[in-house]
């Protein structure tokens, strides 16, 4: 909550009463006067709730409804009140998460209730799809997609920082409630590589103690003993869950502040296996700029190919965040995603507008312009063949990259998005 100055009789005291400007009035005085202020403060605090907040929760358009739109509005809801020489200035931020109980308890009978009216409505072949537990409804009756059993794992290199350092902040603070895990549902480590991590380095040999190039998780084949062993209990516990969806969050630390701005937002790796077409319009969903579909191959170690092996039923992708944020864009994505996907505590619709009013902040907006890119190996003397694609050279393979639409349909890349990927 923030500090509310209060006007009192002509002196001027805070909310939490350290500051009293009068040096005439006794401790009793001042005692007496902070008692009274705090009284009439809590009175029009409800007052406030019941004439401006609950109307406004009841009367929103749940049609419309996201969690940055319901927030949007509450942040705009502010009355002063006045009595006798006294001024109450109220707003959303006057209350705690805690405080809005009745609030949340609105949002989460009406949200309900809007899925009921989309449910009675739905097609044969729509409710089979979301009995997968792969799609969901928004409030608007769009069909998105969800994952069954997110998993979300951050520093599996020692430069993946950005997910665990937002995530720190906030487990540091009375917030963490707010992002307790189902645990029947729902896995999350953010900080898997902690040896990594705590040396500052991309991969370390915890067995030798050491920087080791070759004992990076994310390789095929891992050198030290203790960090393979450290991956496989990472994917045991996600395989204990029927259908894990893993979101791996990485940061591409080449990115550099002054390039191309589409060039510095976040983005996903997919592999051209399994349910394509989830997975980009997942993406699309958490807000990212981009996807990339690269042949299985290309992801052979990552976390998320190494699940899919492990699982058949395992999915997932991996998402780039510029290593230079700031924003906690990875902790927006990463919170939108198990959201999303009801996998934070008791899996309440009102669950994304709590988080955003406890961290004053907004998740990512839906993308629906996502841009598809596809990676292909091509032979040699075929670079250069076609002024649409983009060509590139990796690990000494000829690469051809093409631009696609939603539905799969070739278009012709730009200068501007083919150098996204110089």
């Amino acid at each position: 909550m923030i500090e509310k100055k209060i006007a009192f009789n002509g002196n001027e005291v805070t909310e939490n009463n350290s500051k009293v400007e009068n040096n005439n009035l006794t401790r009793i005085d001042i005692e007496n006067s902070s008692l009274e202020v705090s009284e009439k403060y809590e009175k029009y605090k409800n007052k406030f709730l019941k004439e401006v907040v609950f109307p406004y929760a009841e009367d929103f358009d749940y049609q419309q409804f996201s969690d940055n739109k319901f927030m949007d509005g509450l942040e705009k809801l502010k009355l002063s009140y006045e009595k006798d020489g006294d001024t109450y200035h109220l707003d959303a931020r006057s209350f705690s998460t805690l405080d809005l109980d009745e609030l949340w308890s609105i949002v989460d009978y009406r949200l309900l209730q809007r899925k009921e009216e989309i449910y009675k409505n739905l097609k044969i072949d729509e409710i089979n799809k979301l009995d997968t537990g792969k799609w969901t409804c928004l409030p608007s009756g769009e069909m998105t997609a969800r994952a069954k059993n997110p998993c979300v794992t951050g520093g599996v290199h020692g430069d993946e920082t950005t997910l665990p350092n937002d995530i720190q902040r906030a487990l540091e603070s009375q917030r963490a409630p707010l992002i307790s895990i189902n645990s029947n549902k729902a896995y999350v480590n953010w900080k898997v590589n902690s040896g990594a991590l705590e040396n500052s380095v991309r991969s370390y040999s915890v067995s030798e103690d050491k920087v080791d190039v070759f004992s990076d998780m994310n390789r095929p084949v891992i050198n030290d003993p203790v960090t393979q062993l450290i991956k496989e209990k990472e994917l045991e516990n996600m395989t204990k869950l029927s259908q894990p969806f893993l979101l791996d969050c990485h940061n591409d630390n080449y990115l550099q502040e002054g390039e191309n701005s589409d060039k510095l937002k976040p983005f996903a790796y997919i592999t051209d296996t399994g349910d394509i077409e989830h997975k980009l319009k997942l993406a699309s969903e958490l807000g990212l700029h981009r996807a990339v579909i690269v042949p299985q191959a290309a992801m052979n170690g990552t976390m998320v190919e190494s699940l899919m092996t492990k699982c058949s039923k395992g999915d997932g992708i991996t998402i780039e965040v510029n290593g230079n944020d700031n924003q906690g864009t990875s902790a927006k994505i990463a919170l939108r995603f198990l959201q999303l996907s009801e996998g934070l505590d008791n899996g309440s619709p009102s669950n994304g507008v709590k988080i955003l009013n406890e961290f004053q902040t907004r998740f990512l907006e839906a993308n629906p312009d996502l841009k598809i890119f596809k990676m292909e190996v091509i032979e040699e003397n075929k670079l250069g063949e076609s002024e649409e694609a983009h060509y590139m050279i990796i690990n000494e393979k000829p690469i051809k990259v093409i631009q696609l639409t939603m539905k799969g349909d070739l278009v012709p890349m730009s200068d501007q998005e083919k150098n996204l990927f110089n």
